[in-house]
């Protein structure tokens, strides 16, 4: 498994007592993650103005590319409330975190929004639930000498959520997932009975392979950029794949590459270019006009978040076909994006 990016949001009043650093050095070390803190020297999360203090496009913008939020929420200030006719003084945190937690909720999903509180930190009842069922987790610590458990608490969430994939996401792979399975694989395995066509010496050949003598190899690159069509086109090139087809009746024609195996066996490869509908979407998130710092890694980051929704959704249909005759004939793997730009087979790694 990848290591998780997680940003990290505060109070200033927290990054002063070092709980955010505190929080940064813990999941990096003992949880492998790679932590962005909003206030740290690379500035992400600042504006190249200073007197810009409307920071809220730099915040849609950059939430989404993340695995995970944490939040600090110590009580560095105080309001008034009305309950049953009384008013309260209660401790809160800093109106910007409850902000950020929300915009975090709705980019990552509430499963991957982690809390930190200091105890007795007021939240909104929508948060914490009328009836104390958190909506999301929650790690409770009193002051920095109980700090590090409850930071380990989130570590463990996030080792345990790391390889979920959860409803709120933003990004267009679990649709192309979706469109890609129905366009090529189901046709695939539906008209194989017309037989597979292609040329060999320059002569065409039909052939009519049963289920046992055929398997499909979907493969998902690790990363994805703007010149995938031609690496994926010199990359079959280089394993030798050649062009075939199945013509259905009343259908277009279905095109794809193939190797043959063993002279009869036959490996069906295909690297979905549907992929570079989340390229596309991408970039189209992170060129929101907002007055932020260049940050190199944000693209990196979101494409690998859609790489890894692409394999979970073609992964969930594919499982959804357990009662087909072909259900175990769909291979999907990962290739390394190295892999792909040197043609390396992925017929070698078995």
């Amino acid at each position: 498994m990848r290591k998780q990016n997680v940003v990290v949001f505060s109070s200033g009043n927290a990054a002063t007592l070092g709980f955010t650093d505190k929080v940064k050095k813990i999941l990096e070390k003992k949880y492998d993650c790679l932590c962005q803190v909003w206030h740290d020297d690379e500035g992400l999360f600042k504006s190249n103005n200073p007197e810009n203090k409307a920071l809220l496009p730099l915040l849609l913008k950059k939430i989404p590319t993340y695995d995970f939020a944490v939040l600090i929420a110590d009580k560095c200030d105080k309001v008034t409330i009305h309950r049953d006719k009384k008013r309260l003084k209660v401790p809160v945190t800093r109106d910007n975190v409850i902000l950020e937690l929300g915009f975090s909720i709705m980019a990552l999903g509430a499963q991957k929004t982690l809390l930190l509180r200091q105890k007795h930190v007021r939240l909104p009842e929508d948060i914490v639930g009328l009836n104390g069922e958190n909506g999301i987790f929650i790690a409770d610590f009193k002051d920095e000498n109980d700090l590090d458990g409850a930071i380990e608490r989130l570590g463990e969430v996030i080792k345990e959520k790391q390889a979920e994939i959860f409803p709120i996401v933003i990004g267009a792979a679990g649709a192309t997932a979706a469109g890609y399975f129905a366009a090529v694989v189901d046709k695939f395995f539906k008209n194989i009975k017309c037989g597979i066509n292609y040329f060999e010496n320059s002569q065409e050949i039909t052939v009519f392979p049963s289920l046992d003598d055929i398997e499909m190899r979907i493969l998902v690159p690790t990363k994805i950029t703007d010149s995938m069509p031609k690496i994926i086109a010199d990359y079959y090139e280089g394993i030798g794949a050649i062009k075939a087809e199945i013509k259905p009746e009343k259908e277009r024609p279905l095109y794809f590459k193939m190797l043959k195996k063993n002279g009869k066996y036959i490996v069906v490869v295909d690297i979905p270019t549907t992929l570079t509908a989340s390229y596309d979407t991408v970039k189209k998130i992170l060129s929101l006009d907002a007055d932020d710092k260049n940050d190199n890694n944000a693209e990196e980051r979101f494409l690998m978040k859609e790489v890894d929704l692409f394999i979970f959704s073609l992964k969930k249909i594919r499982d959804s076909y357990k009662d087909k005759g072909y259900y175990s004939n769909i291979h999907i793997d990962v290739i390394e994006y190295q892999d792909l730009v040197e043609k390396r087979s992925f017929l070698n790694k078995e």
